[in-house]
């Protein structure tokens, strides 16, 4: 089964491979890469959210090869299934500001002065993907089979 989100060069793919379990009260094994640009994108994190009412959400981080598994509740154990909106996010922390000398005022003046000049760094993922309420991106885990997810930038 394959899913298609836009026409446009895809910016960000994302495959996911599901194995199967005959409950629906268990989570299905869930593992995946996130590409960006065909590049893995390393320490992004994937978040599965419930639609509707009900359901448990699920979540994964990605390796250095942009590979992930998913938890619901314990560690890689899959999610639900059901049908979830997929965000991905990726923060990227401020570089460090100088060291700061106690002893020295100057120093520390230099110090406080760059933490207020950083400014924050933007997450190098398109914006549209970290918010459910603006991801294009919809799934429904099987109860059991395998699915490939192909994520694709939509047009502005």
């Amino acid at each position: 089964m394959r899913l298609r989100t836009a026409h446009c060069a895809p910016v960000l793919m994302f495959m996911l491979a599901f194995s199967g379990c005959s409950s629906t009260n268990k989570p299905v094994d869930v593992e995946g890469i996130v590409l960006l640009d065909n590049e893995p994108v390393a320490e992004a994190t994937v978040l599965f959210i419930p639609e509707g009412n009900s359901g448990q959400p699920a979540h994964g981080m990605t390796d250095e090869n942009g590979k992930f598994q998913l938890t619901t509740f314990k560690e890689n154990d899959g999610a639900l299934p059901g049908a979830y909106k997929v965000t991905v996010t990726k923060s990227v922390p401020p570089p460090q500001p100088p060291e700061a000398d106690p002893g020295d005022a100057q120093s520390v003046v230099a110090h406080f002065k760059a933490i207020k000049q950083q400014k924050k760094v933007k997450s190098p993922l398109p914006a549209m993907y970290a918010s459910a309420q603006t991801t294009p991106f919809h799934y429904i885990v099987p109860v059991e089979g395998k699915v490939t997810l192909e994520l694709k930038k939509l047009p502005k």
